[in-house]
């Protein structure tokens, strides 16, 4: 699997040249990965991106594979490393991909990717309050459940933190 970092091109075109992006990447994009959900993701991530370039690297991703050359899903970092050398990743796998342990797969490149930084001292994930596809794969990725988190102003509901401490 590559993981490719999104520049503000490759945002603007998730959102306004499908066709572009796919010559330009010489990768399908398959039904359901620019869903409306996604879609205002990806415009949050693009107006970021322009007010911080330094977030490059750390943002927005997709993760693609080979034969047939396929975007398969999206993901990245919430950010550069804090202060405290913590980084935040998340994905997500396009629903005709799924089970077949790309996210998986997706996290261990993400981890691999942050770990490079020599910043990082740990990286974060961030799961509903239930075990479920997700919780598996960070378990499968070596992160340890930390502490269920309730902050109704951040989310409605009940999350669990899980970290991976740079060995």
């Amino acid at each position: 699997m590559e993981i490719i970092h999104c520049d503000d091109r490759h945002l603007r075109a998730l959102l306004e040249d499908r066709q572009g992006l796919e010559r330009r990447l010489k990768a399908a994009i398959p039904e359901g990965l620019i869903e409306l959900e996604f879609a205002e993701a990806f415009r949050y991530s693009l107006n970021e991106l322009l007010r911080r370039p330094d977030l490059f690297g750390f943002w927005t991703a997709l993760f693609v594979l080979e034969n047939p050359r396929t975007i398969c899903g999206i993901g990245g970092f919430k950010g550069p490393p804090g202060a405290d050398g913590a980084v935040e990743i998340g994905y997500s796998i396009a629903p005709g991909f799924r089970g077949r342990g790309l996210a998986t797969e997706a996290a261990r490149e993400l981890v691999r990717l942050a770990f490079a930084d020599p910043r990082v001292l740990v990286v974060v994930a961030h799961t509903l309050a239930v075990w479920n596809a997700s919780t598996r794969v960070l378990e499968k990725n070596g992160f340890g459940f930390v502490r269920e988190l309730v902050d109704p102003k951040e989310h409605p509901d009940p999350i669990w933190r899980w970290e991976l401490q740079r060995r």
